[in-house]
């Protein structure tokens, strides 16, 4: 479809966005954006028009920032590589193998880096590529989408708003009902900077603004990780973040490297006809979201960093060729 007949579809997709709770996708539309905004921004001046050039040939988006998102849009672009699921006493990701699985988000990256980087592949394929390695690698840097299949990846983990405690509102938009949900929108989103839309009816997220913050963050890079193309590197990093208690997301047990799914089971398994079909509950206070965003943050930003990077990779050879 051309780009120029889509208006009345992004004006169904805004309306239908503030009528609906959001689903479980990493980072939500927002963070993806913010990420990749972030990247852009870091982008040497060559390598730029590079991108520049590779956008013309994107079926739906012009600009990169908005264009990350693409892959959770409907339909969903390959869907079983969104992730990585690991056994739950797994403590460190040695290989990029999808354990059981023949795809996850391992197969993903490899596959769309080699597109991108390969000159021969047409500017449609590069261009698609290119948005979909944005997604997959702000994706890897969700803390739940590198989990456990039995809860997928926190969506099975039950959470309820907590009391405004003194604040202007609850932690949290409604709708936000599970872990996985809480990381996905509400920690990026809950302190973001707003604008008006929709004649002045509702809040936006603001994507420049808040990329402007975020862009002050001072998170250390390090040349052995950061200059490379390294996915075991930041899936390790998130399965951290997913064993550490304070996330609640599991609990180690005693004596062992067993992160369970709660005190009394070692997995989830659903039961019909039970409230929420089973699943542990928790509340989401001010406090956590107090703790948990400036690590959700710092994700986004590492995220933008290592996007750059990819594309400096991928893009070097063609851009060293044309001078």
């Amino acid at each position: 479809m051309p780009k120029n007949l889509l208006s009345f579809s992004g004006a169904f997709t805004v309306l239908t966005a503030l009528l609906l709770p959001t689903s479980a996708m990493a980072w939500g539309e927002h963070g993806h954006a913010v990420i990749c905004e972030l990247t852009y921004r870091q982008l040497e001046p060559e390598i730029r028009k590079a991108v520049d050039e590779l956008m013309l040939a994107h079926p739906e988006d012009e600009k990169l920032n908005t264009a990350c998102a693409w892959a959770d849009r409907f339909p969903r672009k390959k869907p079983k590589q969104h992730y990585v699921n690991f056994p739950r006493d797994l403590t460190e990701i040695e290989t990029a193998n999808c354990g059981e699985a023949k795809t996850c988000i391992f197969t993903a990256l490899s596959d769309d880096f080699k597109t991108l980087s390969d000159p021969d592949s047409s500017d449609a394929d590069r261009a698609e590529a290119m948005v979909l390695l944005g997604h997959w690698i702000g994706d890897i840097h969700q803390p739940m989408h590198v989990g456990f299949s039995d809860d997928r990846g926190g969506n099975s983990v039950h959470v309820k708003r907590g009391p405004k405690a003194g604040r202007k509102s609850k932690p949290c938009r409604s709708g936000t009902d599970n872990l996985h949900a809480v990381w996905d929108t509400c920690l990026v989103e809950s302190d973001a900077p707003k604008k008006s839309k929709l004649f002045g009816l509702a809040e936006q997220v603001d994507i420049a603004t808040h990329a402007d913050r975020l862009g002050a963050i001072d998170v250390p890079v390090s040349d052995e990780v950061d200059s490379k193309f390294n996915p075991v590197v930041w899936a390790n990093e998130s399965l951290m973040l997913v064993r550490d208690p304070p996330v609640q997301y599991c609990r180690v047990k005693d004596g062992s490297e067993f992160c369970a799914y709660d005190v009394d089971r070692d997995y989830f398994v659903p039961v019909e006809g039970q409230r929420y079909k089973g699943a542990r509950s928790f509340t989401v206070t001010h406090g956590y979201v107090d703790f948990a965003s400036p690590i959700a943050e710092r994700r986004l930003v590492q995220a933008a960093e290592r996007y750059a990077t990819a594309l400096t990779l991928a893009l070097s050879v063609e851009v060293e060729a044309e001078k």
